[in-house]
C-alpha cells in the first residue's frame, strides 16, 4: 500500500511540474486534440514534442532527476500524462461534435501516440533536435501510406498513422515505445 501511495505522490509532483512549466502550450494543444478528424494526429504529435522529449532536448532532465523520480518513473509518468490528455480531449471532441464516442478511436490514438512518443524519445536521446527529424518521419509516414490500398502497400498495414492492420501497427508501436524506454533507462548520455 505504501509503495502505491509513493508512486501516486510522485505522479502528482510530476503533474504539478509539467503543468506549471508548460502552462501556456498544453491548453492550446489540448484544444487542438479536441478537433475531430485526421488533424487530431498533428496536435497529438505537437503534444508529444512538448512532453519528456522537450525536457531531454532542453537540458531540464537534470532538474527532473533531482526531484524524487527515477528514470523509469519519468518516462512512464510522461507517457501516461500525455495519453490521458489525448484520451480526455478525444472524449470531449467526439461527444461534442458527434454525440458518441467510438471505442476504436482510443486504440488508434494509442497506436499513433505510442509510436511517435517512442520515436521522439529515441531521436532526442541520441542528441538530435526533438522536432525536425520526427516531422520528416511523420511526412514520410503520410506519403508512404498514402498510395495504394492495404493489399498493394504493406507499409499501410504497419503505419502508426494509417494502421490498417491493428495488430501489426500495435506491435510496431509498442516495440518502438519499449526500445525508447530501455534506451532512456540504460543510455545515460545526457547533454547537461
Amino acid at each position: 500500500m505504501t509503495r502505491a501511495l509513493k508512486i501516486l505522490k510522485n505522479f502528482e509532483a510530476f503533474l504539478l511540474f509539467e503543468t506549471e512549466t508548460k502552462r501556456k502550450i498544453l491548453p492550446l494543444v489540448f484544444l487542438g486534440v479536441i478537433i475531430p478528424g485526421e488533424i487530431r494526429y498533428l496536435f497529438i504529435f505537437l503534444l508529444i514534442t512538448k512532453l519528456l522529449p522537450l525536457n531531454v532536448n532542453a537540458g531540464s532532465l537534470k532538474l527532473l532527476l533531482s526531484l524524487p523520480f527515477s528514470r523509469a518513473e519519468l518516462m512512464i509518468f510522461s507517457y501516461i500524462f500525455g495519453f490521458l490528455m489525448v484520451s480526455s480531449a478525444t472524449v470531449i471532441g467526439e461527444s461534442f461534435f458527434f454525440g458518441k464516442v467510438d471505442p476504436m478511436i482510443f486504440f488508434e490514438n494509442f497506436i499513433f501516440y505510442s509510436a511517435y512518443f517512442g520515436i521522439l524519445m529515441l531521436v532526442t536521446l541520441k542528441g538530435a533536435d526533438s522536432i525536425i527529424f520526427p516531422v520528416f518521419l511523420l511526412i514520410a509516414d503520410l506519403i508512404g501510406g498514402g498510395y495504394g490500398d492495404a493489399t498493394t502497400n504493406f507499409y499501410k498495414l504497419i503505419s502508426p498513422l494509417y494502421h490498417k492492420n491493428l495488430i501489426y501497427s500495435t506491435v510496431l508501436s509498442v516495440a518502438l515505445l519499449l526500445i525508447s524506454f530501455f534506451v532512456f533507462i540504460y543510455d545515460r548520455k545526457e547533454k547537461w
